[in-house]
């Protein structure tokens, strides 16, 4: 069997866990439950879910998509956040497939490390698009402290680096965080947002939207943040296209915009030059 094969399989199990619990997550947090020791439940039935019910992903196809106590549908949902979520890190394990030597074990568990770690960050993009889409909001308490937390560490970092503009920090020169720009371009993205928010009078979008704008550009640097918002508006373009034939109509369509963000997010850190690069070929 092929390492790659092994490697994608890894981090995307690791992911749909990730994902499961996200989806558990993202209701409790709403509901101001506790989610560290109180088991998963049905969310029809709230039946305590057992071991053979947990399993990401498989569980659900087993069960025939129905909860094994109720019978009732469980939502489509649940196993896309997994899939979607299992994705993320294969996509992170993708971003460092090119350096792995496969003769040197440390190398391998190297950069398989390394794809944990920043699938598990941008996991982050996950819960927050799945709470959007779920609610049409971004949870605060949750948000601006992480919008914070990056201010802090690309000023720490542009600091540490003796406030040089240009300087840089690489994750083995395979991502490379320029702390100056990301600073720079999580302003511009949200105050961006911002304007379109005032423009709509907040129709479709609000502060969530501008608090994970700053996100993307706090992360992504200047063409990360290009990057993100093209993919987030030709996404949302073509999906709101498509629930607006569907429904059949345009006017009053509202959709949450934060996975789409979330999506952007996750493209502009991962392959911003690569991406950059297609989109504007002469830059």
């Amino acid at each position: 069997m092929s390492i790659y094969l092994v490697l994608f399989s890894i981090v995307f199990v690791f992911g749909l866990c990730i994902g499961s619990f996200i989806t558990v997550l993202v209701p409790r947090i709403r509901a101001k439950k506790k989610f560290i020791n109180d088991r998963s439940e049905c969310p029809h039935c709230k039946h305590k879910l057992g071991p053979l019910e947990l399993i990401p992903l498989l569980s659900y196809f087993l069960q025939g998509g129905k909860c094994k106590h109720c019978r009732k549908q469980i939502p489509e949902y649940y196993p896309f956040v997994e899939v979607v979520t299992g994705a993320v890190f294969v996509l992170s394990q993708i971003r460092f497939i090119g350096e792995i030597d496969l003769l040197s074990t440390d190398s391998i568990f190297r950069y398989l490390a390394f794809a944990l770690l920043i699938g598990l960050f941008l996991s982050i993009f996950v819960f927050f698009a799945a709470y959007d889409y779920c609610y049409q909001e971004v949870p605060d308490k949750l948000s601006i402290p992480l919008v914070a937390i990056l201010v802090f560490v690309n000023l720490a970092l542009f600091v540490y680096k003796g406030f040089s503009l240009s300087s840089s920090i690489s994750i083995d020169n395979v991502i490379i965080i320029y702390p100056f720009f990301n600073i720079i371009s999580g302003i511009v993205s949200a105050l961006f947002i911002a304007v379109l928010v005032f423009v709509t009078k907040g129709e479709g979008m609000g502060g969530g939207d501008i608090r994970i704008a700053a996100m993307l550009g706090l992360i992504s640097s200047w063409k990360g943040s290009v990057v993100g918002f093209y993919i987030a508006f030709v996404i949302g373009s073509i999906i709101g296209l498509i629930v607006a034939i569907k429904k059949g109509k345009l006017r009053g369509l509202r959709l949450p915009f934060v996975p789409f963000l979330s999506i952007g997010a996750v493209f502009g850190f991962l392959f911003s030059k690569e991406i950059f690069g297609f989109i504007f070929p002469l830059l």
